[in-house]
């Protein structure tokens, strides 16, 4: 599990939106794979002033880093979110082999009453793809998070070494509306290069529907060939309303009926509300669609 430069830009976009304050709680330890030189060009390019002095102090060392990748890491999670002051900064896994602070099962419902409705912002840094039940940890996720809180996927869009699951951007989309979630935002990330652990990202915004292109080939198109690999993300960000559920199921676009219930128009909606994320080209990949399809807008780089 891991906050790379990519997911800090979503915080950080949140952020700028509205400050970040209340429970958060990061299902599973993170590791944080940032340079100091790469942290201090984020909260620049975001403007971020409250907390920055506090932030320049922090230790880019293992700072009491508990994760499996900790030699690898440049600080620590708890470290990390001490830059947002009015946070308060929770851990959650299924065994304490990481010394998480609280131990629950996502994949069995149900969840355990005491973490229903306790969090404001819940981060999802991969864990949904190294789950074998990611429906039903999907639902116990939002059963822990309060009204008017933000849930934050980034998990493995195809096939990746050592993914259990992989997802579509449709998968989070589908649900989220059709639980009525509000400012559902969904995105796909291409790597353009094999710069492990930050790779440069080609962003695109998700979209439910799309132009079918006479003699369309499935296969031919679920090949990134202008791209350094397969390999893809998808993230999420998406708020609970006073109206919403976590138990409703949708249809996958193709199979939708006329008595079907249509997730897909609240795209319009959602789509007035995007986050404010801060890219750096524009231009290079505009005219590359993955997947061969009008479902991606390009939106910019990220690196």
């Amino acid at each position: 599990m891991s906050i790379h430069n990519s997911v800090f830009h979503l915080i950080l976009a949140l952020n700028k939106k509205k400050q970040l304050s209340g429970s958060f709680l990061s299902i599973g330890r993170q590791s944080i794979y940032m340079s100091k030189k790469n942290f201090q060009t984020l909260l620049n390019l975001y403007s971020y002033k409250q907390g920055t002095e506090k932030s320049n102090k922090l230790s880019f060392k293992n700072y009491k880093d508990f994760t499996r990748n900790s030699k690898k890491s440049l600080m620590s999670d708890t470290e990390f979110m001490k830059i947002f002051p009015k946070l308060k900064y929770e851990t959650l896994d299924k065994s304490n082999y990481e010394n998480a602070d609280n131990i629950l099962d996502l994949n069995s419902p149900p969840t355990n009453k005491k973490f229903k409705k306790q969090y404001n912002y819940i981060y999802d840094g991969g864990s949904l793809d190294n789950i074998f039940s990611p429906s039903n940890a999907i639902i116990n996720l939002n059963k822990m998070l309060k009204k008017n809180g933000v849930i934050i996927h980034a998990n493995v869009g195809t096939i990746f070494p050592g993914a259990f699951c992989s997802f579509s951007c449709e998968w989070f989309f589908s649900y989220y509306s059709m639980n009525k979630f509000k400012n559902v935002q969904v995105y796909l990330a291409v790597p353009i290069d094999y710069n492990w652990p930050n790779p440069t990202l080609a962003f695109y915004n998700f979209s439910p529907y799309f132009t079918r292109k006479k003699n369309y080939n499935p296969l031919f198109s679920s090949k990134f060939s202008k791209f350094a690999s397969s390999a893809a993300a998808v993230f999420c960000v998406a708020q609970k309303a006073n109206t919403s559920t976590f138990n409703k199921i949708p249809i996958q676009s193709h199979y939708l009926e006329k008595k079907s219930s249509d997730w897909r128009k609240n795209f319009k909606k959602y789509n007035k509300k995007k986050l404010n994320l801060k890219f750096f080209k524009k231009n290079k990949f505009k005219n590359i669609k993955p997947l061969n399809s009008n479902h991606y807008r390009y939106l910019g780089i990220i690196k």
